[in-house]
């Protein structure tokens, strides 16, 4: 079954997470990418070997779950963004990264609370975010997103 939305909402999160800015109105990321596919954490590096400015994202579209309520025309779609940030060991700069994460986790959240926020009238619900194990000069995050779509849509 087609899913015309799919790689739509997959464009409007990294719209979303690209149009965030600092206090001084600046890019609060330096890069957002997306990467077609249920996405691998320890194969990211490799698939993205030029990633190299930080903060940066990635979006990712995952797994597609058929909702039997609505008799499988009605899909949930995970979305992943992996949020990561270079530290050094800087105090400063752990602080300035878990403060980038504050930020995006806010901005994928629905500005009313408790409901999902909407990207082209698809309801995109922020799940959960984990920390990434990752080498020692970098912070990361995995957010785990999910969106309702019509197969019809």
């Amino acid at each position: 079954m087609n899913f015309p939305k799919m790689e739509e909402t997959l464009n409007d999160i990294k719209a979303q997470l690209s149009a965030l800015t600092d206090s001084q109105g600046n890019p609060l990321l330096s890069e957002v990418r997306t990467l077609y596919g249920v996405p691998i954490f320890s194969e990211l590096f490799n698939v993205m070997d030029d990633l190299a400015r930080f903060p940066a994202a990635v979006v990712s579209s995952g797994d597609v779950f058929a909702d039997p309520q609505f008799g499988g025309l009605i899909q949930d779609v995970e979305y992943h963004v992996f949020l990561l940030a270079e530290t050094n060991g800087v105090p400063a700069c752990e602080t300035a990264a878990v403060d980038t994460h504050e930020k995006v986790m806010t901005a994928l959240k629905g500005s009313v609370p408790g409901m999902p926020l909407k990207l082209n009238h698809i309801p995109v619900q922020l799940i959960s975010s984990e920390k990434l194990p990752l080498r020692p000069e970098l912070r990361g995050w995995k957010l785990l997103l999910n969106a309702k779509m019509s197969a019809t849509f």
